[in-house]
């Protein structure tokens, strides 16, 4: 009996396997790109969800009400996201709706798959896909895009161009990793404005960063009205600069040169030359030649009845 089942058992997996193979060269055949199946029903215990997953906090009241329109229409309302793992799956896009399926009690969820995507591919996909939907906090982009870029080795530029989000917005998000972990904390369950947090990523000192928090908190729980978060910015830059507390530097890149300045650069370089060789021929030392940038109406006339004299002493040296 134990050895029919066995064959059963094994007769199963083979067709499976079989399937899956069938499947694969079959969407390679036709060039699909993305490799993913038609909208299947997958058991919500063959799922595991993403470790790398970029949103880290779920808001539970958004959970139970999910639930709740699940079971009543038996399943999601749109498929989740997975991947092929050997006989498992692994959750791209879509914990939110998998969790509350789960509390729903239904024992399939509709699934689109894409077979064999890569750790750094399924993070991709995540990523995207949660910067279409509710935006992540900050602290989770931080985190999302540091992990892409340190699995693929990508710079900021490759990152944006990778996924869609521009790059001041990867390079803002990164500025996180400056703050206190108290601060980041917050961020991740939205108790701090973002704005407020980027500026306080900015104090060198990460205790200076938490006394102005605390300070900053107070004044909020004190004002009588909503206080906007640039409001708050310039007040914690006042309570910052009243403290002396010391800001971080930032390293500056090359300043990017204009269209006119770069059609007016060659006049430039000759003024540049000519200067030089009016110093060479009037002997004149560095010094002397920087008061020239500027001169008065008397160094003006100087500089002439140099040049004339200069000018006469050839003449002469010719003639002889």
């Amino acid at each position: 009996m134990e050895t029919a089942k066995k064959q059963d058992s094994f007769s199963e997996n083979n067709v499976r396997d079989l399937t899956m193979h069938r499947l694969k060269k079959l969407l390679a055949d036709i060039g699909e790109k993305e490799k993913f199946l038609p909208v299947v029903q997958i058991s919500v215990n063959l799922i595991d969800t993403n470790p790398n997953q970029p949103r880290k906090f779920f808001d539970e009241e958004t959970i139970n009400s999910t639930a709740d329109t699940i079971e009543s229409a038996g399943d999601v309302e749109e498929p989740i996201k997975v991947t092929s793992r050997g006989r498992r799956f692994l959750l791209i896009d879509g914990e939110r709706r998998l969790r509350a399926a789960r509390k729903a009690g239904i024992e399939r969820i509709a699934c689109k798959i894409y077979f064999d995507l890569t750790d750094e591919e399924v993070l991709q996909k995540s990523i995207i896909s949660n910067f279409c939907r509710e935006p992540m906090s900050l602290i989770e982009q931080a985190f999302s895009f540091r992990n892409l870029m340190e699995k693929n080795g990508w710079s900021q530029a490759r990152t944006a161009k990778e996924t869609g989000v521009s790059q001041f917005t990867i390079s803002n998000a990164l500025k996180v990793f400056h703050l206190h972990e108290e601060i980041q904390t917050k961020l991740l369950y939205r108790k701090v404005d973002p704005l407020v947090a980027l500026y306080l990523a900015s104090y060198k000192k990460k205790t200076n960063q938490l006394f102005l928090l605390g300070r900053i908190e107070k004044f909020i729980k004190e004002s009588e009205t909503k206080v906007p978060a640039y409001k708050l910015v310039a007040k914690i830059r006042e309570m910052g600069e009243e403290e002396g507390f010391e800001l971080r530097r930032t390293k500056k890149g090359r300043k990017q040169k204009s269209a006119a300045w770069l059609k007016a650069a060659p006049v430039f370089r000759g003024l540049k030359k000519l200067e030089v060789d009016l110093g060479d021929f009037l002997k004149l030392s560095r010094t002397e030649l920087a008061q020239l940038r500027k001169p008065s109406s008397s160094d003006i006339l100087t500089v002439l009845k140099q040049v004339l004299e200069s000018m006469e002493d050839t003449m002469d040296f010719l003639k002889g």
